[in-house]
């Protein structure tokens, strides 16, 4: 259960925290948004690392998975940004948020996770709505070219990010929950800036942005610390699509404050969304 509870605490900050680079982005972009929050973050996990550091053993298989787990986080966030550039917006945001069904195939398969049957169908719930939330039907397609090279970037990212869970779980049974993500996390950031300094984007930003930046850093540090937690307890199998339901806080908000119309579908993947954490906390 306590596993559980720290994946709904992922969902819900990281919900929170797409909310808010969604509306950031409008305004500096989604490269220079990620970039930024991701600085503050490495911020804040710099100040808690003087209280919960561990120290480990830098064997060459640990090495290789810090490494590893740094690069697919990052290339999996750059096709996503890519995907949402040049394919259509609905259709990449969809696709991608599947990529707990990854996770979780490479959890049961190559870690042996075993699954209740009623688990196994919450989990198909919790992905299926979440699916559901992400897609909206009534928004307009541009040409089919760009929709089939947004898919291509879409489906990186299922593989991506599925992957970039399954390996930080690996790491976090390796190095601990706080040190997996205080070593990671900077790296992942240099090599973001790298790309950033070699496809000349532009960086800069306000000042005025800086507070709400750094809202958005912590916000994220603390949804990836939940589920880092969260694997600590419970199998990612089972974390993993609970995280991956942030979908459902993103809509919540935006029904909320920006007074967006809910569909039909989002209504039902709200409710299978409920229906599967429901079931996984019994």
């Amino acid at each position: 259960m306590t596993g559980i509870i720290f994946g709904i605490i992922s969902m819900l900050s990281f919900g929170f925290n797409n909310f808010l680079v969604a509306i950031m982005s409008r305004r500096i972009g989604a490269f220079r948004a990620t970039f930024w929050f991701q600085a503050f973050g490495s911020l804040v996990l710099l100040a808690l690392s003087f209280f919960l550091f561990q120290h480990f053993a830098a064997t060459p298989y640990v090495i290789a998975l810090i490494l590893l787990v740094s690069l697919v986080g990052v290339l999996a966030l750059l096709a996503f940004m890519k995907g949402l550039e040049v394919g259509n917006v609905p259709v990449v945001a969809t696709v991608s948020s599947g990529w707990s069904i990854v996770t979780v195939l490479l959890s049961v398969v190559l870690l042996g996770e075993g699954l209740a049957p009623t688990q196994t169908l919450a989990i198909a719930l919790a992905i299926a709505g979440t699916l559901l939330l992400s897609y909206r039907p009534r928004a307009r397609m541009r040409p089919h070219s760009k929709k089939d090279t947004g898919l291509k970037y879409a489906f990186m990212v299922v593989i991506g990010w599925g992957l970039f869970y399954f390996l930080l779980n690996l790491l976090v049974r390796d190095i601990g929950w706080f040190t997996a993500l205080f070593i990671t996390t900077p790296i992942g950031f240099a090599m973001q800036a790298l790309y950033g300094v070699i496809a000349r984007s532009r960086m800069t930003i306000a000042r005025g942005r800086i507070p709400r930046l750094a809202m958005m850093g912590a916000i994220n540090v603390a949804g990836a610390l939940a589920f880092d937690l969260g694997v600590t307890y419970n199998y990612a199998a089972i974390v993993a699509p609970i995280t991956a339901a942030a979908p459902l806080v993103v809509v919540v908000l935006g029904v909320a404050f920006l007074k967006e119309r809910l569909m039909r579908n989002q209504t039902l993947g709200i409710a299978l969304v409920i229906t599967g954490l429901i079931l996984l906390s019994l």
